[in-house]
């Protein structure tokens, strides 16, 4: 029963009042024991603060994902397939292309969804200038954009 006493006595060190006219006026507050002679704990407010590193977050559930799958892997390749949807006005985001395998290439981008039947058709069109060997759109997806 002491020791729960003593608890609670050392816990009420400092008045909530002393800490108020410290900050107020600048003084510095030092918390020190009554039985020796230590330095004690300095209590200051840190006014440092980090950087934030996310100021917004935007979403687009607007968008498809096409995936050009076994592209020949050779230079030029994606660039008649991106000519070929630039020259029907296709506007192309976030493309990927995947590491070549057995002399192929994938390449996956999106585009906004009032754009896949356009893209798809002119994709399928050129099928044999283009040389894919298969096409997937998937619709269910969407972009987040951490600012």
């Amino acid at each position: 029963m002491r020791c729960w006493i003593w608890q609670l006595w050392v816990r009420v060190v400092l008045h909530n009042r002393s800490v108020e006219m410290a900050k107020k006026y600048g003084v510095p507050l030092v918390v020190r024991s009554s039985l020796n002679n230590s330095e004690g704990t300095v209590v200051k407010e840190e006014v440092t603060v980090e950087r934030m590193l996310i100021s917004g977050v935007a979403l687009d559930t607007d968008a498809v994902r096409i995936a050009v799958i076994g592209l020949k892997d050779s230079p030029g390749v994606a660039f008649k397939l991106f000519d070929t949807l630039a020259k029907k006005n296709i506007n192309v985001d976030m493309i990927l292309q995947s590491i070549g395998r057995a002399g192929t290439k994938d390449i996956s981008f999106t585009v906004d969804k009032n754009d896949l039947d356009d893209a798809m058709g002119v994709l399928e069109a050129n099928q044999a200038r283009i040389a894919y060997s298969e096409l997937h759109a998937e619709k269910n997806i969407a972009k987040a954009f951490y600012l």
